[in-house]
């Protein structure tokens, strides 16, 4: 090699401390890290009930966690359904049923204390239930249910 070449060559200690540099200045790998770190805390502190579920497994409206709202299918149901909920209102079978109709959901068993809706394209739910009480002619929605 010419005297120029060789001085050009950097030696092991000094090749290290060139990568450290450009580790410590690129940030690539940092923000990776950080990103990956900041998603596993998340899954832990709120947790999609939704998406941790087993298949056939029921989850109740209630236990529904902040992450469930990206579910257009959940919003629309619980907007729907939790105001009936928690006032105790009282409707007639028919109104039940066209607010069923009204979603996109097909029954597919029906009687007064259950009604159970296939549910298509809302995944991961795949069926949607309403258990309710009958008082008088009327029924009082007690709860709904979502079964992944």
């Amino acid at each position: 090699m010419s005297e120029v070449g060789s001085s050009l060559e950097l030696s092991d200690t000094q090749r290290e401390e060139v990568r450290l540099m450009l580790e410590k200045y690129s940030g690539k790998k940092t923000t990776q890290h950080v990103q990956q770190q900041i998603q596993a805390d998340d899954r832990q502190h709120d947790p999609d009930p939704l998406e941790t579920a087993r298949p056939g497994e029921t989850v109740e409206w209630s236990e529904l966690t902040s992450k469930t709202r990206r579910y257009s299918f959940v919003r629309e149901t619980r907007a729907l359904f939790v105001p009936l909920i928690l006032d105790q209102i009282q409707i007639d079978m028919e109104q039940l049923n066209e607010l069923i109709e009204g979603t996109g959901m097909d029954i597919t068993s029906q009687n007064k204390s259950l009604t159970v809706c296939s549910v298509v394209q809302a995944d991961p739910i795949r069926v949607f239930q309403i258990q309710s009480k009958t008082i008088k002619d009327k029924i009082v929605i007690e709860t709904i249910r979502y079964i992944v």
